[in-house]
């Protein structure tokens, strides 16, 4: 009554993912790792408003696992949405900026 099923299996993700932010709270600077399936990929930093208030990067990333450095320096205290998009997916993550 039922065939075979075939799956396919990577360890490539479907869509960009945040590995880490850190240090968390951010000082002046953080590192965000991220995971990247490749091609396209914007990573922006917003307040809780919704406005942007820093673009990180804006272009092709290879499939991998990256860093970025980020310089909150300009950033007002309190929480902020690290958002990271692809063609296909967005992965958001939480940090707060103290000083």
């Amino acid at each position: 009554l039922f065939g075979p099923v075939e799956l396919e299996v990577s360890d490539e993700p479907a869509g960009p993912t945040i590995a880490a932010i850190y240090p968390n709270p951010v000082g002046e600077r953080a590192v965000v790792e991220l995971v990247s399936s490749g091609g396209p990929v914007e990573a922006a930093v917003y307040d809780l408003a919704g406005r942007l208030v820093l673009l990180l990067h804006r272009g092709e990333l290879p499939p991998g696992r990256h860093r970025l450095e980020l310089d909150a320096g300009g950033l007002s205290a309190g929480v902020h949405l690290l958002v990271v998009k692809d063609a296909n997916s967005t992965a958001v993550s939480r940090f707060v900026v103290s000083r």
